[in-house]
């Protein structure tokens, strides 16, 4: 919302102890927002532009459309790898273009899990990062097998310069003896 020519806002909330009110210095208009008789919802949003929307009013305002979900990592899929090929790696989130993602291989054990108490076991670490795209972001990496002995490993991608609620995704891979 924006005041516009008067330099004041016609349309403001208002609040006291016990609610929430939307007031029309114009026309009069009370919208209550809380308590007995409020609006809720989709009635209180179409009220509050409806109040927008008056002729007297000369506020102005843009609407804008978001969604707001949880975080989420996708790794696309990829085949078992000949020892020294080369190959990408790709996979699509909705993390911001400003986050970076550490992309680390680890060699996978008979229980499946990646066996991370040492730095000796951490084969790969790599920063990658995250390229804008519609209508989800997409991020890869090169991987060279060529040091990398025959066995099977696991990829795990997580953020690494985020502070909200992280998550982490895995996939497993073999790498093949070369012919």
């Amino acid at each position: 919302q924006h005041p516009d020519d008067n330099n004041s806002f016609n349309v403001s909330p208002v609040h006291d102890s016990n609610t929430i009110r939307v007031v029309s210095t114009v026309n009069d208009t009370i919208l209550n927002l809380t308590g007995e008789g409020s609006l809720k919802g989709k009635d209180a949003t179409f009220a509050v532009r409806s109040m927008l929307s008056d002729t007297k009013i000369d506020d102005f305002y843009v609407k804008l459309t978001f969604k707001l979900e949880m975080p989420w990592i996708l790794v696309d899929a990829f085949r078992d790898i000949p020892q020294g090929e080369t190959i990408s790696i790709t996979g699509k989130t909705n993390y911001s273009p400003d986050t970076i993602l550490s992309a680390d291989i680890v060699p996978a054990f008979l229980d499946g899990e990646p066996q991370r108490e040492n730095e000796e076991t951490l084969l790969f670490v790599r920063p990658v990062e995250i390229i804008e795209e519609e209508p989800y972001n997409r991020w890869t990496f090169k991987l060279d097998t060529y040091q990398m002995k025959e066995g099977s490993y696991k990829l795990v991608v997580r953020p690494i310069s985020y502070s909200g609620p992280a998550v982490t995704v895995t996939a497993d891979f073999s790498i093949l003896k070369s012919v």
